[in-house]
């Protein structure tokens, strides 16, 4: 476990998810049997793939993307998406130093235990990936979908044919119509 500003980063992510839900369940104005969650980007995608995959009052959850494993993915993050220079202060270079404690990644230790067997993921789980993500991202999604036992699980996979750059960070409103017309379905289906 690191800390950041006092913070301390926990690869079992369901611990402190599994308070916010306690804190969701405990409102007299949230249908607790229709709590929907969503996990961003590799941190966020790992984060919430392990909390459902242990907290099983989530009805439904989109990971963007679905990360079973980090210890493959972190290094190609770095690598590839905030390759910031040591001489040179820059976003890239501040947020290469401030992701790995925010992460928990300051030790090879502490990545191999960011892991997730999706096969324990009960409720429907949406896996958003751009087709130009990492092979190694793209394995992940697959196998970790294809492992969730729940039906209405599935996995859209974006393609430059829909006019979107990278992970639409251009275009939110495809990747909301997507998220939302499966949530539509998945909680039209429960009714």
């Amino acid at each position: 476990m690191n800390s950041f500003n006092g913070i301390a980063f926990r690869a079992d992510t369901e611990v402190p998810v599994k308070a916010v839900i306690d804190y969701l369940c405990a409102r007299g104005d949230v249908d607790a049997s229709r709590i929907a969650a969503y996990g961003g980007g590799e941190g966020g995608g790992y984060i919430m793939t392990r909390a459902v995959a242990h907290e099983h009052r989530i009805a439904a959850c989109v990971v963007d993307p679905l990360v079973s494993d980090m210890e493959p993915i972190a290094p190609l993050f770095f690598a590839h998406v905030l390759p910031g220079t040591a001489d040179k202060e820059s976003l890239a270079s501040n947020a290469a130093t401030v992701l790995p404690l925010i992460w928990g990644l300051t030790s090879p230790e502490a990545i191999k235990k960011m892991k997730v067997d999706t096969s324990t993921i009960t409720c429907p789980t949406l896996g958003l990936n751009d087709s130009r993500d990492y092979p190694e991202l793209l394995q992940q999604a697959r196998d970790g979908i294809a492992r969730i036992a729940n039906k209405t699980t599935d996995l859209h996979m974006f393609t430059p044919e829909d006019g979107c750059f990278y992970r639409q960070l251009d275009n939110f409103g495809l990747k909301h119509r997507v998220m939302f017309d499966w949530l539509d379905e998945v909680f039209g289906n429960q009714r």
